[in-house]
């Protein structure tokens, strides 16, 4: 199965990068959807990487709605998966994004959790 970043899909680059300056911005609702589209049209690893990516942000929505028990269940079920790639995982630096989220599950709250660039592009591999 062709996965969206060997199409080089800029329109999953779109969708991608939107989703960067949604959550950036701490909007996660509005991250969510955008990362959610561009889940729909990847598949494998890529795929599992960003439903984690959508689970964090779901999870963070929650825990600044006022839902810890929800937003701590799916903060962690996203971290799983972000965790599964590593420091390798595409064009952020997932391993900032791991200990930021760790720190967020353990304190409870929604701590300022920035998710930062590396540079890479969206059609390298994970």
């Amino acid at each position: 199965m062709e996965s969206m970043t060997s199409r080089s899909d800029s329109s999953g680059s779109d969708r991608f990068s939107g989703g960067l300056k949604f959550f950036n911005e701490g909007r996660f609702f509005d991250a969510h959807e955008a990362w959610e589209d561009a889940w729909r049209a990847s598949d494998g690893e890529e795929r599992e990487w960003l439903q984690g990516l959508v689970q964090v942000a779901v999870g963070l929505h929650h825990l600044g709605t006022g839902n810890v028990r929800g937003g701590r269940n799916v903060l962690a079920r996203g971290l799983h998966r972000i965790e599964a790639h590593g420091s390798a995982a595409f064009i952020i630096d997932n391993t900032r994004l791991i200990n930021d989220l760790n720190r967020t599950l353990d304190e409870g709250s929604r701590s300022p959790v920035t998710i930062h660039p590396t540079g890479g592009t969206w059609g390298q591999t994970l």
